[in-house]
């Protein structure tokens, strides 16, 4: 897929998914025991993102904590090919909390600010 096609996705995706926030977590886990998923941990393989399920950080502490120098070996093969820098940005747009209207069970919504920061994505990773 391409990058743009992935935040594409991801903002639909949490339209109608929780934004993978524990109920006995304050941040951000790859895969809550609730099976919420944050944005990179919704594009890993299942048996990465299942070994996970206690962790939290971004891509850069996932390669560390694998480690791997990229992530494409822990992704699902159509996730793959895109730089450190695309997948942290992506789950930046996913954690901030100014960016939705929602942190629920409900759906999500991303505020104006969400939505700059979506536009502003999507230009930067247009030809990705």
């Amino acid at each position: 897929m391409k990058a743009i096609d992935i935040i594409n996705e991801t903002v639909e995706y949490y339209k109608t998914n929780p934004r993978g926030k524990s109920d006995n977590s304050a941040g951000c886990d790859y895969l809550t025991p609730e099976g919420y998923m944050c944005a990179v941990g919704r594009c890993l393989k299942k048996k990465v993102r299942n070994s996970l399920t206690d962790f939290y950080g971004d891509a850069e502490a996932l390669m560390e904590e694998k480690g791997r120098s990229s992530l494409d070996s822990l992704l699902l093969n159509k996730y793959k090919n895109h730089s450190t820098l695309f997948w942290m940005d992506l789950q930046f747009l996913h954690d901030a909390g100014n960016f939705w209207d929602k942190n629920n069970v409900d759906g999500n919504n991303l505020t104006e600010r969400g939505k700059d920061q979506y536009a502003g994505m999507l230009i930067t990773y247009a030809n990705d």
